[in-house]
């Protein structure tokens, strides 16, 4: 199957390539609803040992952490709603948040995700490599 629209990524055959990334005790939770991110984010996480926790609104990620849920990192994408919930996570959790962002988006929206409590900002679209190597310096600097 092709990879979704906005996508780069050199993974395309990977489902028996074992990945240099070993985070079967490590949760992320995955703020998106777009059915297209949702299979990308699957496909290149899978062989990591992750456990994703999928949230498609804000409130369901901020009730996750209200109700004392614990999460390794988050990955967000980048909209006013879900910059709001990343403030309001990062004040109960000091949980690493990254944001995935169209490279459309100003400059203002990165300092605005920034000052809102995020650790990183990547843009779309998105590298394998960088995505997987961004998620692991997280969980390095912990």
């Amino acid at each position: 199957h092709p990879l979704p629209e906005g996508v780069s990524d050199s993974l395309t055959n990977t489902r028996n390539v074992k990945s240099p990334f070993n985070w079967k005790d490590r949760r992320i939770v995955i703020l998106d609803n777009a059915e297209t991110d949702r299979k990308y984010l699957t496909h290149v996480l899978s062989n990591t040992g992750i456990e994703i926790m999928w949230m498609d609104t804000p409130d369901k990620a901020i009730k996750f952490f209200e109700s004392n849920k614990f999460a390794d990192a988050i990955l967000i994408e980048m909209s006013p709603a879900n910059i709001e919930a990343a403030e309001k996570i990062h004040n109960i959790s000091p949980v690493p948040i990254v944001v995935q962002s169209l490279d459309n988006q100003s400059d203002e929206d990165r300092q605005l995700a920034m000052k809102s409590g995020c650790t990183e900002y990547i843009i779309k679209p998105l590298s394998t490599t960088k995505l997987l190597t961004t998620i692991d310096n997280l969980f390095v600097k912990k």
